[in-house]
């Protein structure tokens, strides 16, 4: 699996050479494999607990159009039956599932390092609420990639209004696009 991941995102990086921007887009899915029976590694998913399956993240390369352009980088795993409680905020990022999104961040720089600078594109990845994380933030502020990130803590900024959800109610309208 691992040499066809390598080569899927092979195919996708030539598929980004040159281009001015690509999108990389990130998301996870759940693979449901409750009905199979005897298949060892599966883990709950799901809200209620009761599905078994695999967890996969995946950061999609695409045009500033929309149109697809492969796959940069994937992630499987499976979560382990007792999920941790309480201190969770204590650990590692290394050590939580959100560790997805940094994963799918470096994967994608990965990818792409092989490119000469002038053939490799900036990446802005756009990422869900779940990626709203200090340490992801960082990772991309650290590079020249950029992002979209669906915001859902209320960050502290530098100024004038002091937190973000604040800044962009006072914000002028920039434009809509359907």
């Amino acid at each position: 699996v691992e040499h066809l991941d390598e080569a899927v995102a092979a195919a996708t990086v030539e598929q980004c050479r040159g281009r001015a921007t690509v999108l990389a887009v990130h998301d996870t899915t759940s693979l449901n494999y409750t009905a199979i029976s005897g298949t060892r590694g599966l883990g709950p998913v799901g809200s209620a607990g009761h599905a078994q399956g695999l967890y996969l993240h995946s950061t999609l390369a695409l045009r500033p159009d929309g149109v697809a352009l492969g796959l940069l980088h994937q992630e499987c795993w499976s979560r382990p039956a007792e999920q941790r409680r309480g201190r969770y905020k204590l650990v590692p990022i290394e050590e939580k599932e959100s560790r997805k999104w940094l994963l799918g961040v470096g994967g994608s720089n990965g990818a792409l390092a092989g490119l000469p600078q002038k053939e490799r594109p900036r990446v802005i990845h756009v990422m869900d609420r779940d990626s709203d994380i200090h340490e992801v933030l960082e990772a991309i502020a650290d590079s020249t990639d950029g992002c979209v990130i669906r915001g859902v803590r209320n960050r502290r900024i530098a100024e004038p209004m002091g937190y973000a959800h604040d800044e962009v109610a006072q914000a002028p309208l920039l434009g809509i696009h359907t």
